[in-house]
């Protein structure tokens, strides 16, 4: 009987997983599919040609010295972007926000909050934007403005679709070890119930 109940749990189990794996898979795809509609771009000359000078002006910002020609930089940035059809620079405002962190560690405090306001710009809404600007204001001693910080940082966790994605994916993951783990407990139980009543003579 405890064979023939082992059996069963690693049918039951081998169903779940293949289950599970045919779930992520279809996510992973139409995760694909979705992002390639999304961000393909033909790379012809001009494109090219588009996104070296969008380096260049990468570059003219970082060596900036003060807010205005700062915020002259990033409204190139934004007009070069447009171009190429992109609304958000994602990976310059992860460039930005390392920048500020740097700055105010570095006690350059008015540099560290106008890269902050460059790393919105560039991709507004962005959580990570937050944490950075939480980071700052507690380098700075502004225990009020970190926690505001920290606070405003959770909503824009869902306001992502990237992010959805990955709770989802997370949560289904999750349900399946419940699910799992739920079955070896249920199917151990059984046994051993199983065999207390043998024992006893009820069965």
């Amino acid at each position: 009987m405890s064979r023939r109940a082992g059996s069963n749990r690693l049918r039951r189990a081998a169903a779940l997983a293949a289950l599970g794996v045919f779930l992520a898979a279809a996510g992973a795809g139409a995760a694909s599919v979705s992002s390639s509609q999304v961000t393909g771009v033909e790379m012809t000359a001009q494109v090219r040609q588009t996104l070296k000078q969008l380096e260049e002006q990468w570059l003219q910002w970082v060596v900036q010295k003060n807010p205005q020609q700062a915020g002259a930089a990033v409204n190139d940035l934004m007009e070069t972007a447009r171009q190429l059809g992109m609304v958000r620079l994602p990976d310059l405002s992860a460039g930005a926000m390392a920048q500020a962190v740097q700055a105010a560690r570095q006690q350059d405090f008015a540099r560290a909050h106008w890269s902050l306001d460059a790393a919105e710009r560039l991709d507004p809404g962005r959580p990570e934007t937050a944490f950075a600007a939480a980071t700052v204001d507690r380098l700075q001693g502004d225990w009020a403005g970190a926690a505001k910080a920290w606070l405003s940082a959770y909503p824009r966790l869902f306001a992502y679709p990237l992010e959805r994605y990955l709770w989802l994916q997370n949560l289904v993951v999750w349900l399946h070890v419940l699910i799992l783990v739920s079955g070896w407990s249920f199917d151990d139980v059984s046994a051993i119930y199983i065999q207390l009543a043998m024992t006893d003579g009820i069965v």
